[in-house]
């Protein structure tokens, strides 16, 4: 897992890193978190949610606790169709994965204040937030992708996150769980690898 791990680091700086130029005029900063509240939905894959409970689980128990349990107030909001923030923005509008949050936050910006309507970004970052994003789901190959709290709770599924990460694939084994939560099967989006 650590060399897909690394290879999913240098899919985000490659993006950081042709994103800078565009960022520039950016009004975004800590606290500004209008993306985060009230948003669609936080789609990432299965390899972002194993580091992300990884970390999770390198905290302290009450921060850990608190974390799970925001992530399953999120997953209830989401049954009953109510939008929510995302399940790791602080109180004080800053992110608490920041150093490690997946590519749907890194590759988001915008060069207006932000509205109902959204954010603004260069037609440019959009293209290349969405190779990125297939580039992910490539390297991700035997995985899935879907709302974060989804996807984090896919690794409470008796056995997945053992099987997931020795490799295996085997989407009936989450077919009920996936279908109802609208999980994407790599596979499916890209053909052969």
């Amino acid at each position: 897992m650590e060399a897909l791990f690394e290879s999913m680091d240098q899919i985000y700086r490659d993006l950081d890193q042709r994103l800078v130029p565009l960022m520039s005029e950016a009004l975004c900063g800590p606290g500004c978190s209008l993306c985060c509240t009230g948003t669609g939905s936080i789609d990432i894959n299965t390899l972002e949610g194993l580091r992300i409970l990884r970390y999770m689980e390198s905290l302290p128990q009450n921060i850990h606790a608190r974390m799970r349990s925001s992530l399953a107030k999120d997953r209830k909001n989401r049954k009953q169709e109510r939008k929510a923030s995302c399940p790791f923005l602080r109180k004080n509008r800053t992110c608490a994965i920041y150093a490690i949050r997946p590519l749907v936050c890194r590759r988001l910006y915008s060069l207006e204040p932000c509205s109902e309507r959204g954010p603004v970004l260069h037609k440019e970052a959009v293209s290349l937030g969405a190779g990125a994003r297939d580039a992910l789901q490539r390297l991700d190959w035997n995985g899935y992708s879907g709302h974060i709290s989804y996807v984090l709770h896919l690794f409470d599924e008796p056995g997945f996150r053992t099987f997931y990460a020795s490799g295996g694939f085997d989407p009936s084994r989450v077919m009920d769980y996936g279908k109802a939560h609208k999980l994407v099967i790599h596979r499916s989006l890209h053909g052969k690898k």
